[in-house]
């Protein structure tokens, strides 16, 4: 079953919510942006939530030492590097933590794009500055040996769009931030049940 991530929480109300309607994952921003959180914040959060459920930090272009001290002083159990990360930050980090490794997906894009970080969990995002930013991309372009079960894909997903692009991509997860706002770190509950609903086939 294709397992989903809720990214950009910033409330332990969203996130409790998340849970129960059966997110795998839930994603804190710390990375400048409009959803972006202290580690105190995020502590306090993740604090409160089930041992079961994976707690994902998202770093932007971020010292490896600073990410590998938030991680552990929040109990992260991966960490999302969501820029332009080199392979030997990535390595740093994974002798630690889990690493999902961002690559934004070209209009024509080839294997090569993403064969540099093919030893990490790669999640595919829209070919934008920064995530969350509710933008899509061409889904049937992705080429065939990535979609093989082993990917997550990102960008632009909602109710609407997430059962195509599990269709068109094969992924282990998809991942999903603004599609479930109400404003930029305010989810809405609505939206979150539809969506996992959506995703893993059930009535919830």
């Amino acid at each position: 079953m294709v397992r989903v991530k809720i990214c950009g929480l910033t409330t332990l109300n969203d996130a409790e919510i998340s849970v129960k309607y059966g997110a795998d994952a839930l994603g804190f921003v710390f990375a400048e942006s409009k959803r972006q959180m202290k580690p105190k914040q995020v502590w306090n959060i993740i604090r409160n939530l089930p041992i079961f459920t994976v707690k994902v930090g998202v770093f932007v272009n971020e010292d490896p030492d600073r990410i590998l001290d938030i991680a552990s002083y929040c109990n992260l159990d991966a960490v999302q590097l969501h820029g332009e990360e080199p392979v030997n930050h990535c390595k740093k980090i994974a002798a630690h933590f889990k690493v999902i490794k961002a690559v934004k997906v070209k209009k024509r894009p080839v294997y090569s794009d993403f064969e540099p970080y093919s030893e990490y969990q790669i999640l595919l995002e829209s070919a934008c500055e920064s995530g969350g930013s509710g933008l899509t991309w061409d889904w049937d372009k992705l080429p065939k040996k990535m979609r093989n079960g082993s990917v997550i894909v990102s960008g632009g997903l909602n109710v609407q769009n997430v059962q195509k692009a599990i269709s068109s991509v094969n992924p282990i997860a998809v991942d999903v931030a603004s599609g479930v706002e109400i404003k930029p770190g305010i989810k809405d509950h609505k939206l979150i049940k539809q969506f996992i609903s959506r995703v893993k086939g059930i009535k919830l």
